[in-house]
């Protein structure tokens, strides 16, 4: 009975009591909806065009993701970053389009499936930083990590964010701790409330 009451119960007394909880759920849930219906929007439109399964579209959002993070880190301001990036994917879409795809047509389904994974390839093998940039300490981000070793059994919360479950380090990485200050504070804070 108490492992269908953490299922069916424990969540909604969990949004009910932490209405902040509640609306980041909304949020996260409706980004990533959102996110993966752009992607099978992309998928569907390319092959609606083209005729073809464009295997390097990930690479391709990967790229555009890198191309802001990277504008960002050299002092690009967010809306600049946003528009210079925009401009490289539609630089970098008609350059493989005249470069690449112009010569596949009506070839067969093999070689269109190797040209997108070679291009997959291509892409994610140059959107990463360089040696050189990583040892400068570009793209190098701060480290958030907890160490959790009780003394004995753990506390009963019932909620399904704020808490431990089981010993051990937790860690992660932050891109710009500067936007998420207030979140992570409130995360350590009930950290150190139960603990």
């Amino acid at each position: 009975m108490e492992f269908l009451e953490s299922i069916f119960v424990a969540p909604f007394v969990e949004m009910w009591n932490y209405p902040a909880f509640l609306a980041e759920l909304i949020l996260v849930g409706l980004s990533t909806g959102v996110l993966y219906s752009l992607v099978a929007l992309g998928f569907v439109l390319i092959f609606k065009a083209s005729g073809m399964f464009n295997f390097a579209q990930g690479a391709m959002v990967l790229f555009a993701a890198l191309t802001l993070v990277g504008l960002m880190e050299h002092g690009v301001p967010l809306w600049a970053a946003l528009l210079l990036s925009m401009a490289v994917m539609v630089g970098l879409a008609f350059a493989v389009e005249r470069l690449m795809l112009r010569y596949l047509v009506n070839q067969e389904g093999l070689i269109l499936f190797m040209a997108t994974i070679g291009l997959n390839f291509i892409l994610e093998g140059t959107g990463q930083p360089g040696a050189e940039e990583r040892e400068a300490g570009a793209f190098v981000y701060p480290e958030l990590r907890v160490t959790y070793e009780p003394d004995g059994p753990p506390p009963p919360i019932s909620r399904a964010f704020g808490k431990f479950t089981d010993p051990g380090v937790y860690a992660s990485t932050i891109t710009h701790p500067d936007m998420f200050r207030d979140y992570l504070i409130d995360q350590l804070a009930l950290l150190q409330e139960g603990y």
